[in-house]
């Protein structure tokens, strides 16, 4: 039996042929056909009359009876509940406040101490023995009493002092052992729970003390109220207060605060300008006057008038030490300064190498200073590099006697501010070539170390500083020392610490090779001394010192062939890939010696062949001479 199948042409739901009605959207396939869904609800289907369902008036929706709502729409299933909704709506129950004057009028100390009087109906109880009063009510009665009958002074300055007149009182004390006004429930459960009981004629005086009290709270009050007395309490805490800040301030006088902040001085001490803004001063600055670097207004450092000798906790050392100390701590001279126009620039290595201008670097707390001292050289060379080391002494002394650089007889020089330090960033090495300034390229020469500068809005060149090891070493330490930065070009890979590693020879296991890990760094700086120590193999690692490789004859003599020669390992090129270390002065010292002994070597030799030559030619010439003579002795015969 074959079935055919067709879309629905209104919503594509697959139906059978005979289908005139789609169930899901009610399109009409076949208007031509009868539709058994046409027409009145089967028996079996229509809603049962009787059942517990009602319609809902809304929507239609059949729900149970005992239901308020329509679960579909919300809408009410009785008519009077929809109709008293509707009331309660319009007509919300008005809120109900407490009525705060009677409250004020019989405040809860009356009461309680009027109950205690006697005038209650517990007149007659009696306490047992060794039973006193609740805590509570005791703490309430003693509190009222005092503060209603001497009410403290608003005139009056002293918060104590009224506190101490009101317990030292004999009318209305409530024991004869004098308990402070301030003392805390803690401190009086403390006290019960140690066995400090009232007795029977104890409990008396206070009864009587408490009608005492009684009667003077009619005659005051005004002064009873209790929120007068909670005024004056806080009164009392606001003095309190005010004063607690007066004597904050007074000792945190000697701090000052800066940005928010508290200014702290780190070395020296500080001091004001005429607009109050703090300035940290050294000990050297004493008597002179400078700007402040914020306003630019006059400041003066006073002179010291007291003598630091005559304190016994003070080291004369340490204040010796203390006056020694140079405004620039920090000095790198003849560090190159590059000044590179981006339109002009060659990505070549080495191209920025010979392009720069010799600058003196001074580091201080307040600034990093670029110092040229002396003006580029013409065509013809620097004339004036001769006058560097005087200039350096003047500029010095100068920052020395007046703390900046105003007037100072150099050719130029570029102040940086301490914000302006956490702007700068190492540029070569790179990590990463498509991050790099420069792709990569070592421009400024190989085994450099160039910082980039903050750019002047001014100008359309950029600033770089180039460093060799040893100076970029001691710079990145005195960044870290003033300004925080520390690992300063670590993370561009540049070895603030030398990274060596051990490696054994294959021939001698005995001996240990130190080898230093980028070398060119080292190579490049005239601080250091590196020196080959061995060479290791391209294909398989393996190492061979420089002794055993000149005893084995791999390479050559020289090892100039050590590139094409064959590893006793692997069996294949062993290549060009030596291995450096850092020199002693003694290792330095043997190696010249090694070379002079050779170079020593090679003239005895030529010496040698020389004088073997010169014997040579004389003996050739006897042997000519002796033939000479012969051949005449034979020419005489003959003519005879």
């Amino acid at each position: 039996m074959s079935v055919s199948i067709q879309s629905c042409p209104s919503c594509r739901t697959l139906l059978l042929s005979d289908t005139t009605r789609c169930p899901l959207c009610q399109h009409v396939v076949d208007r031509g056909a009868d539709d058994p869904a046409e027409g009145d609800l089967a028996d079996a289907v229509a809603i049962d009359e009787a059942s517990d369902g009602v319609e809902c008036a809304d929507c239609g929706e059949v729900v149970r009876r005992e239901l308020v709502r329509c679960w579909r729409c919300g809408a009410f299933m009785r008519p009077e509940i929809a109709a008293r909704y509707r009331e309660m709506q319009e007509n919300p129950s008005p809120v109900i406040y407490s009525d705060a004057d009677v409250l004020e009028d019989t405040p809860p100390q009356l009461s309680n101490s009027g109950q205690e009087s006697g005038s209650g109906p517990e007149d007659g109880f009696v306490l047992a023995e060794g039973v006193s009063m609740s805590e509570v009510d005791a703490e309430i009665e003693e509190e009222f009493s005092q503060q209603a009958v001497t009410p403290p002074s608003l005139a009056d300055a002293d918060a104590d002092a009224d506190a101490d007149a009101d317990a030292d009182a004999d009318t209305y004390a409530l024991s004869d052992t004098g308990e402070p006004e301030n003392m805390s429930a803690a401190e009086d459960q403390e006290n019960q729970d140690d066995g400090e009981n009232q007795d029977d004629g104890e409990n008396q005086d206070d009864g009587e003390n408490q009608d005492d009290v009684s009667a003077a709270s009619s005659d005051v009050e005004d002064v009873q109220h209790p929120i007068a007395a909670s005024g004056d309490a806080l009164l009392d805490i606001a003095r309190k207060e005010e004063a607690e800040t007066s004597s904050r301030r007074r000792q945190g006088s000697a701090t000052v605060r800066r940005g928010g902040a508290r200014a702290t001085a780190k070395s020296g001490f500080i001091v004001f300008c005429p607009n109050g803004h703090p300035i940290e001063v050294q000990e050297r600055h004493r008597g002179k006057s400078g700007k402040c670097p914020k306003c630019q207004s006059p400041f003066h450092v006073p002179a010291q008038n007291w003598d630091p000798s005559q304190a016994e906790d003070t080291p004369e050392e340490d204040v010796v030490e203390e006056s020694s100390e140079s405004l620039y701590g920090t000095w790198l001279d003849d560090v190159h300064f590059h000044q590179v126009d981006p339109a002009s620039l060659k990505l070549k290595p080495g191209s920025l190498a010979a392009v720069f201008d010799v600058v003196d670097v001074g580091i201080c707390a307040e600034n990093i200073l670029l110092i040229k001292l002396v003006k580029s050289g013409g065509l013809f060379g620097g004339g004036k590099a001769k006058q560097a080391p005087a200039i350096r002494e003047i500029v010095r002394t100068h920052l020395e006697d007046h703390g900046s650089a105003e007037g100072i007889t150099a050719a130029d020089y570029v102040s940086l501010a301490a914000d302006a330090v956490e702007t700068l960033s190492v540029v070569q090495p790179a990590p990463y070539a498509h991050e790099s300034l420069f792709a990569g390229i070592e421009v400024f020469g190989e085994g450099r170390i160039a910082v980039r500068l903050p750019q002047d809005s001014e100008s359309t060149s950029l600033d770089f500083l180039s460093f060799s090891l040893s100076e970029f070493r001691q710079f990145s330490e005195v960044l870290a020392s003033l300004f925080g930065l520390s690992g300063f070009g670590v993370e561009q890979g540049v070895p603030l610490e030398d990274q060596v590693s051990v490696a054994t020879c294959h021939y001698n296991e005995d001996v240990s090779l130190t080898v230093i890990d980028k070398v060119s760094f080292y190579e490049a700086d005239d601080a250091y001394q590196v020196s080959v120590v061995g060479w290791k193999c391209q294909g398989c690692g393996l190492v061979v010192g420089e002794d055993a490789r000149k005893k084995e004859k791999i390479g050559g003599k020289s090892g100039k062939g050590l590139a094409k020669a064959v590893c006793p390992k692997c069996k294949r090129k062993f290549g060009s890939n030596p291995l450096h270390s850092i020199s002693s002065d003694d290792d330095a010292q043997e190696a010249a010696d090694e070379e002079t002994s050779d170079a020593a070597g090679k003239t005895t030799g030529v010496e040698r062949a020389g004088e073997a030559m010169s014997a040579l030619s004389d003996v050739a010439g006897e042997a000519m001479s002796g033939l000479s003579d012969v051949a005449r002795a034979s020419d005489g015969d003959d003519v005879d």
